[in-house]
């Protein structure tokens, strides 16, 4: 079970959020046509979650509407999935993904 939720109201591996910022965790929930309790508390539907959000963030920042063609252009898909409030926190996000 993982359904312990971070300060600013993240749930899982893939910190889906319900916060003033952002609804990441709704947003996963209505594209997979699971419930948020399952996105809670199953690590394989977070993972699926979080990666369903950052396809629509990648759709929705191309110009073309199409998936980026390298881990470079990632990059701003993962600055938008962070929803930091400061710039220089969404720099960081993406480079910690990128380590991995």
């Amino acid at each position: 079970m993982m359904a312990n939720q971070a300060a600013i109201n993240g749930y899982g591996c893939m910190h889906l959020v319900d916060n003033e910022h952002a609804d990441t965790l709704d947003q996963a929930a209505k594209d997979l046509n699971v419930s948020t309790d399952q996105l809670k508390s199953d690590m394989t539907t977070n993972i699926r979650g979080g990666a369903a959000v950052l396809h629509d963030d990648a759709i929705q920042l191309s110009s073309d509407h199409s998936l980026p063609s390298s881990l470079a252009n990632w990059y701003p898909v993962v600055e938008k999935y962070s929803n930091a409030s400061t710039e220089s926190a969404q720099a960081r996000m993406p480079m910690q993904f990128l380590k991995l």
